[in-house]
């Protein structure tokens, strides 16, 4: 909880403006807590990055928040929002097409081998007794079943044309998380997000770099991590970049008190394994 303060105190969430967060893992205890800063019946946006199909909203559902707020928080995918970013609203309808005719095509398939393994387990079916009455009969429906199958396959076969053909007069309709991806969009393209914050368990270098376009020139950014070196990293490669200003790694155990001549040392009741923060601001170059 303690570095949980200390993150919503750097990245400077307030009730307006548009705030960008990346949370992996954390079960939404980050974005609860921003929303819930932000504050109801206000301007403020936040858009919760995730690595996952799903995003964690554990927290926020616990939170009870009006739906006014709820509908303010706008969670999308990652990879999702950066496609849709750089490639465009009809690569992406492109691919989201070509995805569910293989669907599509894959039920077809498994049709027509379903059908003909009917038809093989009606001929193995049939019982051999009083087999020299049955023989003519069987030779018969054996036909019949065959018969009938290739119908069935050329007909199903038939109406998957048609309605491949009907699909590419109807425009592809657009999913959920699309429409979400496209919304987050829009905010960012209103304008740019005044705060930045990383919370990761895999190394932040390559998502900082990704989402870093997205912040403001003077705005605040802050990453965390449970391990040291991977900020360390993040660091050096910011540092080189020669973009962010008033950069610090720290861990939140260590802090300066001031301690008066013969008073008591403060009594430190906390644990040493709460992680590490890097902070900083952006700047043009």
């Amino acid at each position: 909880m303690d570095a949980l303060a200390q993150i919503l105190c750097y990245s400077d969430v307030q009730a307006d403006g548009l705030h960008l967060l990346y949370d992996s893992g954390c079960q939404g205890l980050p974005a609860a807590a921003m929303l819930n800063r932000i504050g109801e019946n206000t301007s403020g946006h936040l858009i919760n990055l995730h690595p996952g199909n799903v995003p964690q909203t554990a927290m926020v559902q616990a939170m009870n928040f009006p739906q006014e707020l709820r509908d303010r928080h706008v969670a999308v995918n990652i990879y999702s929002f950066l496609r849709l970013h750089y490639q465009g609203e009809s690569s992406m309808l492109d691919n989201i097409s070509t995805s569910s005719k293989k669907v599509t095509d894959h039920i077809v398939e498994r049709s027509v081998e379903k059908l003909n393994g009917e038809t093989k387990s009606d001929e193995v079916s049939r019982t051999d007794t009083d087999i020299s009455e049955l023989e003519t009969d069987a030779g018969e429906n054996s036909t019949l079943f065959l018969r009938d199958a290739e119908k069935d396959a050329d007909t199903l076969k038939r109406k998957l044309y048609e309605f491949e053909e009907a699909e590419e007069a109807v425009p592809v309709k657009k999913p959920k998380w699309f429409l979400e991806t496209q919304r987050a969009l829009d905010l960012l393209n209103s304008s740019k997000v005044r705060g930045l914050t990383v919370i990761a368990k895999e190394h932040p270098l390559n998502i900082v770099n990704a989402l870093l376009p997205f912040l403001g020139a003077s705005r605040p950014f802050v990453i965390f991590h449970t391990y040291r070196e991977p900020l360390q990293e993040t660091f050096m490669e910011l540092k080189q970049k020669r973009n962010a200003i008033n950069m610090r790694l720290f861990t939140n155990f260590l802090r300066s008190y001031q301690v008066l001549p013969d008073r008591t040392h403060p009594d430190i009741l906390m644990s040493d394994t709460g992680g590490y923060i890097l902070t900083g601001y952006l700047v043009q170059e």
